[in-house]
């Protein structure tokens, strides 16, 4: 769903503002081995999508100067969860018996935004400048774990230990691991964008306009 709205404060201003609301399911499963037998198939794979998007802009009209400011705000929230099952075949039969895996990932991202652009005419020039900064922040929870019948957890255990201490994963956990303690993973990742134009149209005349243009950005990551 979506709604935008248009406001004239004046003959030379107009305000708008556009919000956007999202949503999205999947539940289904899938025979991804290519045959007819029961190899290897993704059963079911779940996932949901929440989305919302609201921007603010202000804009200028006038005779020699348009202008435009504005500011964007947007939260999404995404799981993702896949059930490998159905894996019958001797390579994993013969050790473990291994069947059943799950991963899953959940993420919660938040974003915001600030820009301006603005475009003045003097004479047969017309100069364009605009900037744009955002900073976008995401959370993250996820991991590998046993299906719950613990064949995943008997053989992580078993391959993980030949090298180190034999881990200690129980039917159902996760074994993904970090410095060698199985569990969920929980990480974020921090960026943030500034990046800017600027050109210059010159109309000798008629409808000709050569012209020159520069663009560039800068990210930063924590």
């Amino acid at each position: 769903a979506s709604a935008r709205i248009d406001l004239d404060l004046s003959s030379t201003l107009k305000l708008t503002s556009i919000s956007a609301y999202s949503r999205y399911n999947q539940n289904y499963s899938q025979d991804i081995d290519g045959s007819s037998l029961n190899v290897y198939a993704f059963d079911p794979n779940k996932g949901r999508v929440r989305s919302f998007n609201q921007e603010l802009r202000l804009a200028y009209s006038g005779d020699s100067i348009n202008a435009l400011v504005g500011f964007n705000y947007s939260r999404d929230k995404t799981y993702d969860e896949t059930t490998y099952g159905g894996i019958r075949n001797s390579a994993h039969n013969a050790l473990f018996n291994l069947n059943t895996t799950v991963s899953f990932a959940d993420q919660k991202i938040r974003t915001i935004a600030a820009f301006a652009n603005v475009d003045y005419e003097i004479g047969q020039f017309t100069f364009h400048a605009g900037a744009r900064y955002t900073e976008d922040k995401r959370d993250f929870r996820g991991c590998i774990r046993d299906g719950g019948n613990g064949t995943a957890a008997t053989a992580f255990n078993f391959i993980l230990g030949i090298t180190d201490t034999p881990l200690a994963i129980q039917p159902g956990e996760c074994f993904t691991s970090s410095n060698r303690v199985p569990g969920i993973v929980v990480d974020k990742l921090n960026e943030d964008n500034v990046s800017w134009r600027f050109g210059v149209d010159f109309a000798p005349s008629g409808r000709c306009k050569p012209g020159l243009a520069g663009q560039a950005g800068v990210r930063s990551c924590v």
